[in-house]
């Protein structure tokens, strides 16, 4: 093992999730319709998931995967609630899930995003790029 691994295991180790999350998501409505998930989510926040919400609940998650299944000329007459797809093991986690059975789901699976969910309410989204960012800050600090 090399030594930032190393680093990286020692840093991480029982760490819950929760630590890592951003507990206020950008989630969208399932009445959006996808014309509208594009043009005001995809391109203004640059994320390639969102977490679909009715405020009540999660409903599950819209990516660019379900987007590019429906044709562009279709995407106006379509609604965000018609191409969601369920939470999975693949793109949602609990917040007691470890921080690096976190980062391993997410090089298994390709997601930089994960939805962080208790009993179907959705408590924030973690990311790849925060999750290191952490980490970085864990090892300056720490360090001898």
């Amino acid at each position: 093992m090399s030594y930032s691994q190393l680093l990286m295991r020692n840093a991480l180790a029982g760490e819950e999730i929760r630590q890592f999350m951003k507990t206020e998501p950008i989630s969208v409505s399932p009445s959006l319709t996808v014309e509208q998930l594009v043009n005001d989510y995809f391109y203004k926040y640059h994320y390639k998931m969102f977490p679909v919400s009715n405020g009540d609940g999660l409903i599950g998650c819209v990516g660019l995967k379900q987007v590019k299944e429906l044709p562009r000329e279709e995407w106006n007459r379509h609604a965000v609630g018609d191409v969601v797809a369920p939470c999975s093991d693949e793109n949602a986690i609990s917040p007691q899930t470890d921080a690096l059975q976190a980062l391993s789901l997410m090089n298994r699976t390709g997601n930089s995003r994960l939805m962080v969910v208790d009993e179907n309410k959705l408590l924030g989204i973690v990311t790849l790029k925060d999750m290191l960012k952490l980490l970085a800050l864990k090892i300056d600090l720490e360090a001898d």
